[in-house]
């Protein structure tokens, strides 16, 4: 069906006026923000419009950075680095005192290839904590994978609160601890030895090694005297799965203050 006359000659001075305003771009701008020139873009149906490349390419990058903020915020939380952990990073790590034991980590985390964990081991206060806290989130910031931290009495709680629960069981717990891309285990060896505790850390290391999911361990015991608290078979996992580093005989606390 041919269209009405009068809607032939709307269109057809719609057309007019778009050529129009198309052949008669505006005289360059001067952004008032950045003092930059501004770029002028025709749009359909709408005409000329000027904007600031500088100024927009600020925003987006701002925008990004918020974003991305707001990313590891919430990874942070999730990755459970809560309270006081969450402030501990390479950045206000002590690395004079400790450059050889940051040189194997950064090793470790940059050669993903290998899959390789770490065994961080020393006297309390040697720092241990802060450098597992920090690794979880370089992990974090860098976008290496999925991480889980959790220091090792709070696993056993978590598990133990699952035994009455309605809506998950052991396994779940677990299970969120096993599929992890990284795990971090902070301070093996303090919690009551029995066949129990045994059993869950055997289960979620081995889990991991099968699966070659690197795991980031802390312990004020050596491998030897983790031997006499589990078993020999924990530890020999852990020898295949990580390297060893044995922390300075240093007060890290003391040095933080």
């Amino acid at each position: 069906m041919p269209l009405p006359m009068s809607l032939k000659n709307v269109i057809e001075k719609a057309r007019e006026k778009q050529t129009e305003l198309k052949n008669n771009k505006p005289a360059d701008v001067i952004c008032k923000d950045c003092r930059n020139k501004c770029k002028s873009v025709f749009i359909d149906f709408v005409g000329w419009k000027t904007f600031c490349n500088h100024c927009e390419t600020k925003q987006q990058q701002k925008l990004h950075q918020e974003n991305e903020i707001k990313r590891i915020q919430r990874e942070i939380q999730s990755a459970g680095l809560k309270g006081n952990l969450s402030f501990y990073t390479f950045t206000n790590f002590k690395a004079d005192k400790y450059e050889r034991q940051l040189d194997l980590v950064s090793k470790v985390l940059k050669n993903q290839n290998q899959r390789k964990g770490l065994f961080l081991y020393g006297s309390p206060g040697s720092g241990k904590t802060h450098l597992a806290c920090a690794i979880t989130s370089k992990i974090i910031t860098e976008s290496l994978g999925s991480v889980k931290f959790i220091q090792t009495i709070d696993l056993l709680l978590e598990i133990k609160r699952a035994f009455n629960s309605q809506e998950i069981t052991e396994l779940d717990i677990i299970e969120k601890y096993t599929s992890a891309t990284y795990l971090v285990l902070d301070d093996i060896g303090v919690e009551k030895r029995s066949d129990w505790t045994f059993t869950v850390f055997y289960k979620i290391i081995n889990d991991r090694y099968i699966s070659n999911l690197p795991t980031i361990i802390t312990s004020n015991c050596s491998l030897d005297d983790l031997d006499k608290h589990f078993d020999e078979r924990i530890v020999s996992r852990i020898i295949q799965m990580c390297e060893v580093i044995k922390m300075p005989n240093l007060n890290h606390r003391l040095e933080k203050g």
